[in-house]
């Protein structure tokens, strides 16, 4: 069962429904604005699919799914006069006290008045689909981070959301490295079973590297894993190209490297690298570290 509070603002929870009714409240210059609430839930999300259905009596309206805390992501219904937009993601830059916003789709003017929507949020990884009546509408790439699911909601009119659904997936880690027993042997005995134990699918590219389109899928791996973990001992130019894409969209990223390289190239030596030794107290040394990594990143 899905518990939920305002913290911002009023609403009433029927059930598994929660009504919002506009409320006016006066400003410092005399003049009044409607009333904007905030819900919260009792469920943490990261990663998985976030459903429900929305009813307004109005067409100015806000019913928008909040995920992280730091910078926090915006992504539903946002309907105002002046914007013909319907639906619209945006990230709200905390330190620059400033709206990014990120795409823009539909057209109020088709919103009907009285009818259910149902709205369906698929996130894996930095993979962001939105769905409305099953129609996809929206698509776009953005990290999220762990956080309690949280609904804005606020208009000119009552507003029901109601036949909240929220399930939650394990976030993966996508591990890269070089396919031989000394790496095969790692990845089996420590990394495997590290992220399993700190409630991560940890997946791993099952074909060899060659030029060929495999490529593409170990690229859409990376989009849809919440962190990578790449093995940088050996000038592997895969697995250089795969972590510069990582970097390249941000993606949470950590590097191992055993001690018997003598040294890493230069446009890694900058990044946080975690070293080890290829012995067995050298093990459970990267399986510590790697635990307090992972850790961090479920924060």
């Amino acid at each position: 069962m899905i518990r939920w509070m305002p913290v911002i603002g009023t609403a009433e929870i029927e059930g598994d429904k929660i009504i919002y009714t506009p409320t006016e409240i006066p400003l410092a210059d005399g003049t009044k604005t409607r009333e904007i609430t905030t819900m919260a839930s009792s469920k943490i999300f990261e990663t998985g699919e976030i459903c429900f259905k929305v009813q307004s009596k109005h067409k100015n309206f806000r019913c928008q799914v909040i995920l992280s805390e730091n910078n926090p992501f915006y992504i539903g219904f946002s309907s105002i006069e002046s914007n013909t937009g319907l639906l619209v993601a945006a990230e709200y830059d905390i330190q620059a006290n400033k709206w990014n916003f990120l795409d823009f789709k539909g057209d109020n003017r088709s919103f009907k008045l009285d009818t259910e929507y149902e709205l369906r949020l698929s996130v894996k990884g930095s993979k962001i689909h939105l769905f409305v009546d099953d129609v996809l509408v929206m698509s776009l790439f953005k990290t999220i981070t762990k956080a309690p699911v949280k609904l804005l909601i606020g208009g000119e009119g009552k507003i029901t959301v109601s036949n909240i659904q929220i399930k939650t997936e394990s976030p993966i880690a996508f591990v890269v490295m070089q396919f031989s027993e000394e790496y095969n042997q790692l990845f089996d005995e420590v990394i495997e079973p590290t992220c399993k134990e700190k409630g991560f699918e940890c997946i791993r590219a099952n074909d060899k590297y060659t030029t060929s389109p495999i490529i593409q899928d170990i690229i859409e791996s990376i989009h849809e894993s919440s962190v990578i973990i790449a093995n940088i001992t050996p000038d592997n130019p895969n697995v250089f190209y795969e972590v510069g894409f990582a970097h390249a969209i941000r993606k949470p990223t950590i590097l191992l490297c055993d001690r018997k390289r003598e040294g890493l190239p230069f446009d890694l030596s900058g990044f946080r690298t975690l070293f080890y030794e290829n012995t067995i107290a050298g093990k459970s040394n990267i399986e510590k570290d790697l635990k307090k990594y992972l850790d961090n990143l479920s924060g």
